[in-house]
């Protein structure tokens, strides 16, 4: 037969120094996978920031071809998403800076945004090839 103290010694908990390292490896584990997920979502918005300039581009080529001008600004082409993935309006610019000035650029002209990061631009991203995104 079991003392007293063998039985309440059985069903004694965690001790305070196995719940702090418990709560601490918990702690790393999460955000090592938080600071992952984030850079994967900021990465996901300049993605699609990135498509959706080229999709406003070739709607813009469409307008020419339509018309025989380029718009005088995005708000005359049909069709397109106005907002970028930070909430800031997409900008266009005839004649490009980028487009038309550096080798192996298909347009004339440059639909861009900045690339937000706490609040700040960080880097223009347009229908252009990743190696002209200016910083």
């Amino acid at each position: 037969m079991q003392t007293k103290t063998k039985q309440i010694a059985k069903l004694r908990g965690f001790s305070f120094v196995e719940i702090l390292l418990a709560l601490a490896l918990m702690t790393l584990v999460l955000g090592t996978f938080s600071y992952i997920g984030v850079n994967q979502f900021n990465e996901g918005k300049e993605r699609l920031a990135r498509t959706n300039a080229f999709m406003i581009a070739n709607k813009v080529v469409e307008f020419y071809h339509l018309n025989q001008r380029y718009p005088r600004g995005l708000h005359e082409v049909k069709g397109i998403p106005h907002k970028d993935p930070w909430g800031n309006s997409f900008r266009y610019q005839y004649p490009g800076t980028i487009n038309g000035k550096q080798p192996g650029t298909q347009y004339e002209f440059d639909v861009f945004t900045n690339v937000m990061k706490n609040g700040r631009a960080i880097k223009k991203i347009g229908n252009w090839d990743d190696k002209y995104d200016k910083k």
